[in-house]
Parts: structure tokens; sequence; C-alpha cells
């Protein structure tokens, strides 16, 4: 094929087509990158709340604070071949007699132990970690 054959008004036409399906591309990338950063940082945000509260909670039944964001890494064993699995609770607690594992749950599907405005959801939960003080 000549391109010399072609008429400039065709070119032209051709070009400013694919010029412009470029741009809406490249603006719906962008708009999509912004709506996943808004997200995150809204998940972030209620995530810091929730635990916040859930350090006051704990605080409140006279939990002790031992650490926050603790994370440890253990083997498993999967087809007789080890892996790696790490694990970070939100907080460690200890009540004076036992150390607990406490999580803060703020998600759509936290559990709900009472009426609470729309989108302020927090729960917190323990488990007794294994290990006494």
């Amino acid at each position: 094929m000549d391109l010399h054959r072609i008429p400039p008004e065709v070119l032209l036409v051709v070009s400013v087509a694919v010029g412009v399906v470029a741009l809406v591309q490249s603006l719906r990338l962008a708009l999509r990158s912004w709506r996943l950063r808004r997200r995150m940082a809204r998940v972030s945000q209620r995530g810091a709340w929730g635990e916040a509260r859930a350090e006051g909670l704990l605080r409140q039944r006279g939990f002790r604070i031992v650490g926050r964001q603790v994370g440890v890494r253990y083997e498993l064993r999967v087809d007789d071949d080890p892996v790696s699995v790490g694990l970070r609770a939100d907080y460690v607690v200890d009540d004076g007699r036992d150390r607990w594992v406490a999580e803060a749950k703020t998600g759509e599907l936290a559990p709900r132990t009472r009426p609470r405005p729309r989108g302020a959801s927090c729960s917190s939960t323990a488990w007794p970690s294994g290990s006494s003080t």
C-alpha cells in the first residue's frame, strides 16, 4: 500500500481518531488509578481509626498493651515441602494472668456488637497467645 496515494484528509482523520482513542484510554486508566488510591486511603484511615478505638476498648477492659502490629513467621509443610507463613497481630495484650492476641476489624463484614453510624463499624476479638507472663 502506497501512503502517497491516500488523501491527506483521510490520514488526518485516522491520526486524530487514534489520538482520541489513546487519550480516552489514558484518562480511563488515570481515573481507575485515582479511584483505587482513594479507596485504599479510606480503608487505611478506617483501619487506623478501628485500631485506635480497639486499643481504648482493650484498656477499658483492663488489658495492658504489650505490642502493636506484632509480626511472626512460622513454617508449615505443604506436600512435604516447607512453606514460610507470616502473621501480623494488631495487638498482643496482657490481662495480668494470660497473654492474648487481639485483632481489630473495621470492614463491611466486621461483626457488629451494637448499632453504629453508617461506615463506622469496629470490633475487637482476642485469642490466647499460648504464652503466659
